[in-house]
């Protein structure tokens, strides 16, 4: 003989059980699509069949190397970027371009000083 709280946790199990297989047939089976041999279910899931849930620590881990890679990727890009902008900043075309455009600035100043000390003259 059970002690008694053994007696009533296998009277809860087997209610439990039988509630759970009448639940079974009482529902109809979830929609499916055959593709060949196999059924696929309609949600996706990064997950496999056979593989056990992730806990929220291990998705935390992945989802933090994933972002550490990315970011290193992106140093790695930016490192890049700059070494190829001190190239052109270094190349004799921009340094062109650099003093074509401070005769410009420095005409465009004089010619608006000029306009304007002529305006100021006739008034």
């Amino acid at each position: 003989m059970l002690p008694r709280n053994l007696q009533s946790l296998v009277v809860r199990t087997a209610n439990r059980n039988s509630v759970l297989a009448a639940r079974q047939f009482a529902y109809p089976p979830p929609f499916r699509i055959a593709a060949g041999s196999q059924t696929l279910n309609f949600h996706s899931s990064s997950r496999q069949q056979n593989e056990l849930p992730k806990s929220p620590f291990q998705t935390f881990v992945e989802v933090l190397k994933d972002e550490l890679r990315k970011n290193r990727e992106l140093q790695e890009n930016v490192k890049q970027l700059q070494g190829d902008v001190d190239k052109l900043q270094d190349s004799e075309a921009m340094k062109r371009a650099r003093a074509a455009y401070e005769r410009a600035r420095v005409c465009t100043f004089f010619f608006f000083f000029s306009l304007l000390h002529q305006l100021i003259h006739r008034l």
